[in-house]
C-alpha cells in the first residue's frame, strides 16, 4: 500500500538526494514550482489511461426557466471519462411529474454541432447529447425541464504548501520526488544525474500504470443510467 506523504516530506527527501539538506541552493518556491509541473504532467498521463485513479465528478445544474443549455467546465478539467466501450461517462438527471430519471448523454458528432448554433430557445426537449467548446459543455437539445448533469472527468492536481498531501493516494510519490530532483539538477546542469533520474521516473510511471490498468476490468463497466451513484 502506498504511503501518504506531504509535500514537505517529499521535499526533504529530494533535498537529501540533491545533497542540499539545509536548502542552500534550492528555495521553497522553486521546489513547489517543480512539483506542480510534474503534477500537471502526471494528471495528463492519468487522463489518457482512463481508469479509476484520478477520477473526479462535477454536478452542473441547468435551469429551463433561464434557458440554460451550457455551463462552464470545472476549472481543473482535462478530459471527460469514458467506459470500456468508449461511451462518455456523462449523465443527466431530471424530475418530471414526480418521476426522477437518469440517462446517459452521448457526445454529439462534429458534423452536427455547427447546425445546433442556429437553434433558439424554442428548440427544447430532453437532452440526449453534449459537446464541448472552449471551456464549456453544451447540451442538445436545450433542456425543457430543470436537470443536473453529472460529469465524470479527469482534472489537474496541484499543491500550494508543504502541509498539502501528494495526490493519488501516494501511488506516484517516488515518481514525483525523482522528477523534482531531475528538474533541480537540470537547472544546475548536473546532466549525468538527471539521466538517471529520468529513467527512475519512467520506471515508476510504468509500474503504477501496470497496477492501475490491471484492475480496470472489474472497476469499470456500468450500464447507462447507473452513473449517478457509481
Amino acid at each position: 500500500m502506498a504511503r501518504t506523504t506531504t509535500v514537505g516530506e517529499m521535499k526533504a527527501q529530494a533535498l537529501i538526494d540533491l545533497r542540499d539538506a539545509y536548502q542552500t541552493n534550492y528555495g521553497d518556491g522553486e521546489l513547489l514550482s517543480y512539483t506542480n509541473r510534474i503534477l500537471d504532467a502526471i494528471s495528463e498521463e492519468i487522463s489518457r489511461w482512463n481508469g479509476e485513479i484520478g477520477l473526479l465528478t462535477s454536478d452542473l445544474s441547468f435551469s429551463s426557466a433561464s434557458n440554460d443549455y451550457y455551463k462552464d467546465l470545472p476549472a481543473d478539467f482535462i478530459d471527460y471519462a469514458s467506459d470500456e466501450s468508449g461511451r462518455p461517462r456523462v449523465f443527466a438527471r431530471a424530475t418530471v411529474s414526480g418521476v426522477t430519471k437518469s440517462t446517459r448523454l452521448y457526445l454529439a458528432p462534429a458534423s452536427e454541432v455547427d447546425a445546433y448554433e442556429a437553434e433558439t430557445s424554442d428548440n427544447t426537449g430532453t437532452p440526449s447529447k453534449f459537446y464541448l467548446r472552449s471551456d464549456r459543455v453544451y447540451l442538445h437539445p436545450r433542456p425543457a425541464d430543470d436537470l443536473v448533469v453529472r460529469l465524470f472527468f479527469f482534472g489537474y492536481e496541484s499543491i500550494s504548501t508543504d502541509a498539502d498531501v501528494l495526490p493519488w493516494g501516494g501511488r506516484f510519490n517516488e515518481a514525483i520526488r525523482a522528477a523534482v530532483v531531475a528538474q533541480a539538477r537540470r537547472r544546475s546542469e548536473m546532466w549525468g544525474h538527471q539521466l538517471l533520474d529520468l529513467a527512475e521516473i519512467k520506471q515508476e510511471m510504468a509500474r503504477v500504470k501496470r497496477r492501475v490498468l490491471g484492475r480496470r476490468g472489474f472497476r469499470m463497466g456500468f450500464a447507462s443510467g447507473q452513473g449517478w451513484t457509481k
